[in-house]
């Protein structure tokens, strides 16, 4: 005979044990609920545990696998924004540059224009110093991170502090290297 609270037959006359999971007492092998800390015990035979370790290890599995494939992910949404951009380089064009340098830094100013369909965002400049044998003797890079809407420009300076003494800086090129494309 059994109670109505899941402790399993009544009296511990002869039949099989098991340990609560809880309190570690002994007790009736059907019971799913411990008659001495209530402790619920899952399903005769430990199958709650199988099954919690079965779901924690899909759960793992899963996440390993969702992981992994984020860089991949990631390397085709840069490999497409590269492409955009470069089907559209000679409309984003860089405009009235100068250089301007003291003892410690160099830096170019100057407009980025864009007269291209597309809004573009992140853009990536460098600015290359040359020395007056136009031999590289410095660079710096600038994240544009503004989106840039079609027909406008945009203000931007790329600098750094000087490797070099300051009237080596003779000359500048400056360039995209790539940007993505912005949504509005």
């Amino acid at each position: 005979m059994s109670d109505d609270k899941g402790f399993g037959p009544a009296g511990t006359g002869g039949g099989k044990t098991k340990e609560c999971e809880h309190c570690r007492a002994q007790i009736d092998e059907q019971a799913t609920r411990c008659p001495y800390c209530q402790g619920r015990t899952g399903k005769p035979g430990g199958g709650s545990k199988r099954a919690a370790a079965m779901v924690v290890s899909l759960v793992l599995a899963s996440v390993a696998m969702g992981l992994s494939i984020l860089p991949m992910l990631w390397r085709l949404h840069s490999d497409a924004n590269k492409a955009e951009f470069e089907t559209h380089r000679d409309a984003v064009k860089i405009l009235d540059t100068k250089m301007v340098s003291d003892s410690y830094s160099v830096t170019v100013l100057g407009k980025v224009q864009n007269d291209s369909p597309i809004a573009w965002r992140s853009m990536l400049i460098e600015a290359t110093f040359l020395n007056a044998k136009g031999e590289i003797i410095d660079t710096a890079t600038e994240t544009v991170y503004a989106t840039i809407p079609p027909r406008t420009s945009v203000a931007f300076k790329a600098g750094t502090t000087t490797s070099s003494p300051d009237d080596q800086y003779k000359d500048f090129k400056v360039r995209i290297v790539t940007a993505e494309e912005g949504r509005f």
